[in-house]
């Protein structure tokens, strides 16, 4: 079984919420806006493979939460977790204001713990 760690960001730097991810991904968008839907969840999840480094000063001072781990076996396909991402986008309207980084983490967490 694959082992990510996942880490939340306190703010979106860049503005980028679960809003303007949403509409990326919906099925209307134009297919540059689809390609920044799927780059932006397959950045996050790659960063997710990065270990957890909470003894750097700096994360103790940006006050990052708790590390969460997502467990997602064999055959997860980059298309489930995609499809976990919008599925949650959808289905939690009054998140979507928060970064979109911290929610692809949630869903994802919840979707496959370990």
């Amino acid at each position: 079984a694959l082992i990510l760690a996942i880490v939340g960001s306190p703010a979106a730097a860049d503005g980028y919420t679960g809003n303007v991810l949403l509409e990326n991904c919906a099925p209307e968008s134009s297919s540059f806006e689809t390609g920044v839907c799927g780059g932006y969840i397959t950045g996050v999840t790659a960063g997710m493979h990065l270990p957890p480094r909470t003894d750097r000063a700096s994360d103790r001072r940006l006050n990052f939460p708790t590390f969460t781990y997502v467990c997602t076996g064999n055959g997860v396909t980059f298309g489930q977790m995609r499809d976990v991402v919008i599925k949650g986008l959808r289905e939690n309207p009054e998140t979507r204001n928060e970064p979109a980084s911290v929610l692809v983490h949630r869903y994802l967490a919840e979707a496959f713990p370990c």
